[in-house]
C-alpha cells in the first residue's frame, strides 16, 4: 500500500517525453531500431530536435555499413555489432500500419479467461477499443483537447474504466485512520523521481506500507532505489479488508482480458502490478479533485475529466485506465474545488488528504523483471503513441539513483527489452 498527502506532478515532463520518443519511432521505423531511437533520446535529456540530429547522423554512417556487408565479407567485428544493433534489432517487426489497416484484436484478447494468464499476448490496446469507433484520421492530432468535464460518481464509468464508492468504511472507523494517517504523515518523505535523466522532487511526503507475513523480505524498488517499506497498522488491515470486498464483489462482474489478473484481488502486497492492474484509491481527509485525461490514441477524441474525491470515498481503477489515460492532482488554486467554492477542509485535517492507494503483487511479473545494466530491476511502461506497437509492455532502465548521480544528472544506461 502506498501513502501520501499532499500532491505535485511530473506528468507533463513524463509525458512529453513519450511523446517526443514515438515521434522518433515514426520518423526512424524502417532505419534504426526502437534501443537505438531510445538510448540517443536518453543521451539528449529528451530533446527531440537533438536526438532527430544525432539519429540522422547514425541512419547516415549506417547504410554505408548496410551496402558493403552486401558486397564485401571484410567487414570488421565491430561494424558487424553496429549493423546489427542499429538496424536488425527488431528484424521481424512490421512496417507501420495507417488507421485503416489496423487489424481486428487478437482471439486472444477476445476470449477471456478465467482461469489462467497468457502473457504471449501483448496487444492488450486491442480490448479497450473492439467494437468502438472508427480510429481518427491523422487530421485528429490538430484537434484541441475539451475543456474539463465534471463526473459524479454516477457519470463516471461511462466516460472512463472507473467506479466510486461513498462512505466506504464505517465513520468511526475512517475518522480514526485519518487522524492515525496524519500523525503518520509527520515521519513520512517526499517523493523523488527520475524523469528524462533528471531528479524531480514531488511537494507531497509519501510512505510505502506492506503485510510483512505475506510480502516477507521481496525488494521493492523505485527508481532504481530499494525501498524501506513499513509493516501494515492495525487500521489498515481493517481498512484493506473492507476494500478488498468491495473490489472483488464488482470484479467479478466484470469480463476479463487475457493480460488482467485471474482470481481473487488482494490488497496486501504491494510490488510491481504488471499490466492491467486494478487500482483502489482510499481518500481520507480534504476533499480534492482528482483530474484524468483521456489519451487521444485510443482510438477516441482527447477529454479532461475531473472527479471529485471527498473523505471516506474510494475510487476503483479497473484496466485500462493506466494504459489509455493521465491523471493528476492539480494545484489547489487551479483546482475546479477553488472555482465552484466546494469546501475543500476537513474538521479533522484541515487542508490536508490523506491517500492511501492499494495494488496487488504479480508474482508471475515479478519473475519476468529483468535487471537493467544499471543494476537496478527495469521499469515497465506501456507503447500508447506508436500505432502498430500499441498496446505492447516494454522494460526500460528506471533510472536508479546512487551511483547513477553524475555531476547532478542521473545517468540511465538505455536499457530496453519487450515484455
Amino acid at each position: 500500500m502506498h501513502s501520501s498527502s499532499g500532491t505535485a506532478s511530473v506528468t507533463a515532463i513524463d509525458e512529453e517525453f513519450d511523446e517526443s520518443f514515438a515521434r522518433l519511432i515514426e520518423r526512424f521505423q524502417d532505419k534504426l531500431s526502437d534501443e537505438t531511437v531510445m538510448n540517443v533520446l536518453l543521451e539528449c535529456n529528451g530533446q527531440e530536435h537533438e536526438a532527430s540530429q544525432r539519429l540522422l547522423k547514425i541512419q547516415s554512417d549506417c547504410l554505408p555499413l548496410q551496402q558493403s556487408r552486401l558486397r564485401s565479407p571484410r567487414n570488421t567485428p565491430l561494424k558487424h555489432r553496429q549493423l546489427l544493433r542499429m538496424t536488425n534489432y527488431f528484424e521481424s517487426r512490421s512496417k507501420q500500419s495507417s488507421p485503416s489497416d489496423i487489424p481486428p484484436p487478437m482471439p486472444e484478447l477476445t476470449q477471456f479467461n478465467h482461469t489462467s494468464s497468457n502473457h504471449s499476448c501483448k496487444n492488450a490496446m486491442q480490448v479497450l477499443i473492439q467494437n468502438s469507433i472508427k480510429l481518427e484520421s491523422e487530421d485528429s492530432d490538430k484537434i484541441n483537447s475539451q475543456p474539463p468535464i465534471l463526473l459524479t460518481p454516477e457519470t463516471l464509468a461511462v466516460h472512463t474504466p472507473c467506479e466510486m464508492f461513498m462512505d466506504i468504511l464505517p465513520l468511526s472507523d475512517a475518522n480514526a485512520l485519518l487522524q492515525q494517517m496524519v500523525v503518520e504523515s509527520k515521519t513520512w518523505n517526499p517523493l523523488s523521481v527520475v524523469v528524462v535523466g533528471k531528479l524531480l522532487q514531488s511537494s507531497h511526503n509519501t510512505c510505502l506500507y506492506t503485510d510483512h507475513e505475506i510480502l516477507g523480505d521481496m525488494p521493492l524498488y523505485y527508481s532504481g532505489v530499494k525501498s524501506e517499506p513499513r509493516d501494515w497498522l492495525p487500521s489498515m488491515r481493517l481498512a484493506a479488508k473492507i476494500i478488498e470486498e468491495k473490489v472483488n464483489c464488482a470484479y467479478e462482474k466484470r469480463e476479463r482480458a487475457a493480460l488482467e489478473l485471474q482470481g481473487r484481488w488482494v490488497p496486501d502486497r504491494l510490488t510491481y502490478i504488471g499490466p492491467r492492474p486494478v487500482i483502489a484509491s482510499l481518500t481520507l481527509g480534504a476533499a480534492r479533485v482528482f483530474r484524468v485525461r483521456r489519451l487521444r490514441n485510443t482510438g477516441m477524441p482527447s477529454q479532461t475529466y475531473d472527479i471529485l474525491l471527498p473523505h471516506n470515498s474510494l475510487l476503483i481503477m479497473w484496466p485500462p485506465m493506466q494504459e489509455c489515460f493521465k491523471h493528476e492532482l492539480p494545484p489547489v488554486s487551479e483546482s475546479l474545488v477553488c472555482r465552484t467554492g466546494t469546501l475543500i477542509s476537513h474538521p479533522l485535517s484541515g487542508d490536508t488528504r490523506i491517500n492511501l492507494t492499494f495494488r496487488m503483487v504479480r508474482r508471475d511479473v515479478v519473475e519476468q523483471i529483468p535487471i537493467c545494466k544499471c543494476g537496478s530491476p527495469a521499469e515497465m511502461r506501456c507503447v500508447i503513441k506508436k500505432m502498430d506497437a500499441r498496446g505492447q509492455y516494454f522494460w526500460i532502465c528506471s533510472g536508479g539513483l546512487g551511483p547513477n548521480v553524475i555531476d547532478g544528472t542521473i545517468r540511465q544506461c538505455g536499457f530496453f527489452k519487450w515484455f
